[in-house]
């Protein structure tokens, strides 16, 4: 027998298949969203230990999901709600296709993807996933020039400015 309060559901959290039980997005030819959560379990896994991220977007997915009934509530940080009456929210795009074979298909897949989301003037945001995908994000931002911010949070940096 399990004791343990279920947390998520005494703040009102119920279950979701997507980041935060944001709406799904199915077409990235016409997204329409302020910014877009797409999955990328890798894209070229270390040798020595294989894809061992490749289940961090359903990972990051599940740790949220009790609080995706906290879109609606008061952001302090940004003195109001997360997505103001009359924004455009967040969609959550779902998981890229790999393949633990073909790692240039991969790298192709997660840069054709950005770049589908940036032609339609939204901010890609990318979890999963392993130390590989950063390379082909970023190549896919550089079709927008060279004056873009990026957010990283990671164990540790993967890249820097030398």
């Amino acid at each position: 027998m399990n004791n343990k309060p279920d947390l998520a559901s005494l703040f009102g959290a119920t279950k979701s298949d997507t980041f935060l039980g944001l709406d799904p997005c199915n077409n990235l030819d016409s997204i329409d969203a302020s910014s877009a959560f797409v999955g990328v379990p890798c894209a070229t896994p270390y040798r020595s230990v294989g894809p061992y991220a490749k289940n961090g977007p359903s990972s990051i997915r599940n740790a949220i999901a009790s609080l995706n009934a906290n879109l609606d509530r008061h952001n302090f940080d940004l003195g109001g709600p997360i997505f103001p009456q009359g924004s455009i929210k967040a969609v959550d795009c779902g998981d890229i296709a790999w393949d633990e074979k073909n790692f240039q298909e991969n790298r192709s897949i997660i840069s054709e993807t950005v770049k589908k989301i940036l032609k339609n003037n939204v901010i890609p945001i990318l979890v999963g996933g392993d130390d590989s995908i950063p390379i082909p994000m970023l190549e896919a931002m550089s079709s927008k020039g060279r004056d873009f911010t990026i957010l990283q949070i990671d164990a540790h940096i993967d890249w820097r400015e030398i």
